[in-house]
């Protein structure tokens, strides 16, 4: 019971993370885009803090991104299934042993 609620709310954690990241990187393009047309005054000290940003963010190839991406999440099913599995052969192996 515990290892799939798990996954669904790693899930879920990951989906509201990811969210969260894309409200945020629309705010700043949208805020760099005002200051690029003129709509908006430059705040040097946030246009600091966003090339210090930018420049901590790794550079990965989006298909090297999406394949360790997939990999991870493979391996985390691999491990939710094999927990069932186990657990379900432990059940068995009681109901047998209880005969």
């Amino acid at each position: 019971p515990g290892a799939p609620a798990a996954l669904n709310s790693s899930m879920d954690d990951l989906e509201e993370t990811l969210t969260t990241l894309l409200d945020m990187l629309e705010k700043v393009s949208g805020y760099v885009g005002d200051v690029v047309a003129g709509k908006t005054q430059p705040n040097y000290t946030i246009g600091n803090n966003i090339a210090n940003v930018v420049s901590m963010v790794p550079r990965i190839k989006p298909e090297f991104f999406a394949k360790s991406f997939n990999n991870s999440l493979h391996d985390l099913l691999m491990v939710v299934y094999l927990s069932n599995l186990t657990r379900t052969q432990i059940a068995i192996a009681e109901k047998i042993n209880g005969i």
